[in-house]
């Protein structure tokens, strides 16, 4: 039997949040296997659109070029989820052929 597109392991990990998870992909982030809601099951957030990365006590904010992307603490499976999205972002962005120019960015 073999996995489908949902179930297939991503080489970057996962972070459980809300009823799916938070999927880190080769070019950007996935929100997975989420019934309903906001942003929508499927939703996928390119690293090269993410200008800002914010973490506060109650979410970690992601700023994008068109909209901000607010996941909140308490929906992490994790506790230090968000500390744990932040890293994995900064690591994904390093990755990307200009990620060492946005990242600066990112921290100004």
């Amino acid at each position: 039997m073999s996995a489908g597109p949902a179930e297939t392991p991503s080489p970057f990990g996962d972070l459980g949040y809300a009823r799916g998870s938070i999927r880190f992909e080769p070019g950007g982030i996935r929100l997975v296997r989420r019934p309903g809601g906001r942003p929508p099951a499927g939703s996928f957030y390119p690293y090269s659109d993410i200008t800002h990365i914010d973490l506060g006590p109650r979410a970690i904010w992601l700023g994008l070029y068109k909209n901000t992307l607010v996941l909140r603490r308490k929906h992490f499976a994790q506790q230090d989820g968000p500390e744990r999205l932040a890293r994995g972002l900064a690591g994904a962005i390093a990755l990307q052929p200009s990620g060492a120019a946005q990242w600066a960015r990112i921290q100004q």
